[in-house]
């Protein structure tokens, strides 16, 4: 489910905003003015909203059920995942430069080649340059969101992520992000 940040579909718009419910309540009823606010419409009318709810439950993003005739929506692990996904990358990056330089490795087994070259897409997705085919380079900070990310998909046991004060011959570098 990744996605150029600026065109964020309306399963993510979707799942972010069930997602942030979802943390605060830890279960919700799901109204039709949430799918509304979630895809910045007015009004969906009802076939619409069965039509999009059937799509994210086939697609296995969301687990709905009925108590008391009434509807309580959860958002699955891969819901869960895709939504945290989709917040990291439209979040905004921290633009403010402290000095330092964030350096993420990793060390992804062969096993789990698709979630290796996700996890490259991420990173290019916000703006780290590769320096080897698993060092990747920034200036800025790295967000909450995305480290929240990685903590919950589990990619954290695999990865390294180092601050560093000083880079020798860091010009090249300097030039890319258009630092001087």
């Amino acid at each position: 489910m990744f996605r150029e940040k600026r065109s964020v579909k309306w399963v993510g718009r979707l799942l972010t905003a069930v997602y942030e419910l979802d943390r605060d309540f830890g279960w919700i009823l799901f109204p039709r003015p949430t799918m509304n606010y979630a895809l910045n419409r007015e009004y969906i009318d009802g076939e619409e909203f069965s039509k999009r709810m059937w799509q994210l439950k086939k697609s296995g993003w969301l687990d709905y059920e009925y108590k008391e005739a009434k509807l309580i929506v959860k958002l699955t692990k891969k819901g869960q995942m895709d939504a945290l996904l989709t917040m990291s990358l439209s979040s905004k990056r921290i633009k403010e430069r402290d000095g330092k330089w964030w350096i993420i490795m990793f060390d992804i087994p062969e096993h789990a080649r698709d979630i290796r070259n996700k996890l490259r897409k991420l990173l290019k997705q916000y703006g780290f340059k590769p320096i080897q085919a698993s060092v990747y380079i920034t200036p800025y900070q790295i967000n909450d969101r995305a480290l929240e990310y990685l903590n919950k998909s589990k990619l954290i046991r695999y990865i390294r992520i180092a601050r560093i004060d000083k880079l020798d011959n860091s010009k090249d570098l300097i030039k890319h992000f258009r630092l001087k």
